[in-house]
């Protein structure tokens, strides 16, 4: 832990918080000072190092650790990074609340021009859909594998239907998740509004064409793409609930 009242003194809070490098030293008392002042108690060390600093994770315009705030409890806090080209994490904040309606977006507690905090996706009860996957192709669960295509295909639905488009779902990676309450999706930072959103449409290209066991998916379920690809211009043309039944059908998933 590193209590945020200690940062004159605490250099994970220094390469934290100016991640990757400061011009300015009175960036670092202008942040920390922020945080305190809005709440927040410590940084928690965790996750992978990058560039000599343990962090959750980083993007093009944040650093991810997860921190302590004194109403929320433990969540995730993503910091602008000082070299972003973005001015603030405000649209990303805006991002996830028009998104909320959908279900998939982790709670969003508070954000500001150069913070966001929001709920943490538990890593003990919830998966990366990507590594869930793989562990069922590789025990050979392919009723598992059929109810994660499903459910994630019915929440990508939602998502579609609010006209909101990630953009990131070709390659959902540690994007999305299958957690015990359902799907969740993070990292909106690239997020936008769309007449025509493409998150069910493009993860289903990932399964296709760019999954490892793409191969094995498509022969053990008797997939036809041209027939899936067909029925995702139709559903791109009204995102209806008819149209997503008929996916699911032809996918073989119920």
């Amino acid at each position: 832990m590193h209590f945020l009242v200690n940062y004159p003194r605490d250099e994970y809070i220094y390469r934290v918080l100016c991640f990757p490098a400061c011009s300015r030293r009175d960036l670092i008392v202008e942040r920390t000072l922020e945080l305190i002042k809005e709440g927040f108690i410590y940084l928690l060390e965790t996750g992978q190092v990058i560039h000599g600093v343990r962090v959750l994770g980083k993007g093009y315009s944040s650093v991810i650790v997860v921190a302590y705030h004194a109403r929320h409890g433990l969540g995730v806090l993503k910091i602008r990074r000082t070299d972003s080209r973005r001015d603030d994490l405000s649209r990303e904040a805006e991002a996830m609340m028009r998104a909320s309606g959908s279900g998939v977006t982790p709670r969003l507690y508070m954000y500001s021009r150069d913070y966001l905090f929001r709920e943490l996706v538990d890593p003990v009860t919830c998966r990366s859909l990507e590594d869930l996957l793989t562990d069922l192709f590789r025990t050979g669960d392919m009723d598992g594998v059929k109810q994660v295509i499903y459910e994630v295909l019915v929440a990508l639905n939602r998502l579609d239907s609010i006209r909101i488009d990630h953009t990131e779902l070709n390659r959902p990676g540690n994007h999305v998740f299958i957690c015990p309450d359902g799907v969740k999706i993070i990292d909106w930072e690239s997020a936008r509004r769309s007449v025509k959103p493409s998150n069910l449409s493009s993860f289903i290209s990932y399964l296709l064409y760019r999954f490892r066991y793409s191969g094995e998916l498509i022969s053990r379920l008797g997939l036809e793409r041209e027939k899936i690809l067909r029925l995702l211009r139709r559903y791109k043309a009204e995102y209806s609930l008819e149209a997503l039944g008929e996916i699911i059908d032809a996918m073989h998933l119920v």
